[in-house]
């Protein structure tokens, strides 16, 4: 959030995003702008909307998410990867056993290589030497996995780096976290402080 403002208010060096989010509230909704979300009532108290900011980023932009980030949802990196302007868009680095929090830990020599790599590049840029974004290179060791499972698929291989082309689906929470809790809070089935929900009626005034 504070990386993105701050790119898309000055002129920096490079970005690095390590398991980003869309913004604050598409981590509980992912379509927060879709007709009649319960969420929308707090669109306007949303806060680090990266997905705007990155699309005025000039300068190099490197986005890393883990796919089996259970935290926040693989898709936020790769939507903001693609949002990110060609000219400033970055081969993405998106491990297929990574959470939120292991990306370091998950392969350590393919983490600090595409860090290595991406700083390389800056530090070239820097120097006054035009370098273009090497997004267009063909993926390697790229592999579509095709499931009928609900679980998030793994679309691409270990330690890809990915260009334009989306690879593969990947799964969406209808609204929410996977374990309901916002489907349960939409459907008034849990009482919150304030009025909302079953025997909310019983709970004191705030």
């Amino acid at each position: 959030g504070p990386v993105t403002y701050l790119a898309s208010k000055r002129q920096v060096g490079g970005v690095v995003l390590h398991s980003p989010l869309l913004s604050g509230i598409k981590v509980v909704d992912p379509k927060p702008d879709s007709c009649c979300r319960p969420s929308c009532m707090w669109s306007c108290f949303d806060f680090y909307p990266n997905d705007r900011r990155v699309r005025t980023i000039t300068c190099p932009v490197f986005i890393m998410h883990g796919q089996r980030d259970d935290i926040i949802p693989f898709y936020h990196g790769f939507r903001l990867h693609k949002a990110t302007q060609k000219a400033s868009r970055w081969p993405g680095y998106f491990p297929a056993r990574a959470g939120h929090n292991d990306l370091v830990e998950t392969d350590m020599r393919a983490y600090f290589g595409e860090i290595s790599s991406f700083l390389h590049d800056v530090k070239r840029i820097a120097s006054g030497i035009q370098v273009e974004p090497p997004s267009n290179e063909k993926p390697q060791q790229v592999q579509m996995v095709v499931k009928t499972s609900t679980a998030a698929p793994e679309v691409f291989a270990e330690g890809t780096r990915i260009g334009n082309d989306f690879l593969g689906s990947h799964p969406e929470p209808k609204a929410g976290p996977e374990d309901g809790r916002y489907e349960q809070l939409r459907k008034g089935n849990i009482c919150v402080p304030g009025g909302v929900g079953i025997g909310a009626s019983a709970l004191a005034p705030l």
